[in-house]
């Protein structure tokens, strides 16, 4: 966590979009909100830089640029998308699947990779970037994992970035202290290991977001009342 991985992929989809014309930029997430925070953090990157910034389409008077979607003079383009938004007519040309292991893997096959079976305007072939912090002992990161057709780049562990200074000391200590012994293994050193719960780590955070989607609100149990 908070090694940078998401701004990794932000910087190289954004070359790709700025360098190639006609790029359909696609990031997905469990919910819309969880991939509309990269294109967010994307669309920062381009308004502090001058020259893209610069490079955005005007059509009919206005910028191609909002909190939802940017579009540059050659075509290429971004928008986000959750789980359980409308997909028809989206096509993919680079597709971001971030929280991968949060993610229905039914939802995935089904709904979200068929995005980019066709063949794209630009010539280029669809790329498929996954990224995420292992949740699952035997989930979808792992399956994904286990697939030849997916390049797996070497794993990054919270000691890879204390050396390379992208965390501070204070803050490992502290997330070393708060995590339990199966997080600690997940989280910071990239071990496929299970929670020890009843209910499985993806369900409670399934149950928080629709929760947080309906208004719901945490209410303390009060003894002796139904």
């Amino acid at each position: 966590q908070r090694t940078g991985k998401s701004k990794a992929v932000q910087f190289k989809n954004l070359k790709w979009c700025a360098t190639i014309p006609k790029e359909d930029l696609r990031y997905f997430g469990p919910a819309v909100y969880q991939a509309r925070k990269n294109l967010k953090e994307t669309i920062d990157n381009i308004l502090n830089a001058a020259i893209l910034l610069a490079y955005i389409e005007t059509r009919l008077g206005r910028k191609q640029l909002s909190s939802t979607h940017f579009a540059f003079l050659n075509g290429s383009n971004g928008e986000a998308f959750g789980e359980d938004s409308r997909l028809d007519s989206v096509n993919a040309t680079i597709m971001h699947l971030d929280e991968f292991d949060d993610m229905d893997m039914e939802i995935v096959k089904n709904r979200i990779l068929p995005r980019g079976v066709g063949t794209n305007e630009n010539g280029m072939p669809t790329r498929v970037e996954i990224t995420g912090t292992i949740q699952e002992e035997r989930g979808n990161l792992y399956t994904i994992s286990q697939d030849p057709t997916f390049f797996k780049p070497p794993m990054f562990t919270i000691y890879h970035a204390l050396e390379a200074g992208l965390i501070d000391r204070a803050f490992f200590r502290l997330l070393k202290e708060q995590l339990t012994p199966d997080e600690w293994l997940r989280i910071a050193l990239c071990m496929y290991k299970g929670g020890r719960q009843f209910f499985q780590q993806k369900a409670l955070r399934r149950m928080q977001v629709k929760g947080a989607e309906m208004l719901c609100h945490v209410i303390e149990p009060d003894l002796g009342k139904t």
